[in-house]
């Protein structure tokens, strides 16, 4: 009977809403060695409160200009994303970082593996851009592109 009810609790529990979205990917994210002629861009981050295991942040992508201004010059998809260390993606670009880039990295949905396969699947971005045309400027954001129902 106690078998029973564990299943039912796992069904209800796929069925909500999905509880591997809540909580941040990362909690903060640093340009290592930062250099303007370097087209491989080394990122340090802190996993946030979602815990996501190091597996996860081995499945990180270059990210398509999908959701992203095609009139930005700066835009850029990366070539190569690798998780380098448990805590360090090294990102190569298709050029210098010069005067400024921006680009995503992509993660995979969060959802348990063992709950069924849902109709939504989220996608999990991180979005960087590096300006240095007034000086040396970092910023990063995590989004979640929710996918149709």
């Amino acid at each position: 009977m106690r078998f029973l009810g564990l299943t039912v609790l796992l069904v209800t529990a796929c069925v909500a809403p999905d509880p591997c979205a809540a909580g941040a990917l990362v909690e903060r994210v640093q340009e290592l060695d930062p250099a303007s002629t370097t087209r491989v861009v080394s990122l340090d981050f802190e996993s946030g409160s979602a815990q996501m295991p190091k597996s996860y942040f081995a499945k990180v992508t270059p990210n398509s200009r999908q959701y992203l201004n095609p009139n930005d010059p700066r835009w850029v998809v990366p070539e190569v994303v690798t998780l380098a260390t448990p805590t360090r993606f090294d990102v190569t670009l298709p050029r210098p970082v010069e005067d400024g880039v921006r680009f995503r990295l992509g993660f995979p949905d969060r959802r348990d593996p063992m709950c069924p396969p849902q109709p939504r699947r989220d996608e999990y971005v991180l979005d960087v851009t590096i300006d240095r045309t007034a000086g040396r400027y970092f910023h990063w954001q995590e989004l979640v592109l929710v996918g149709a129902n």
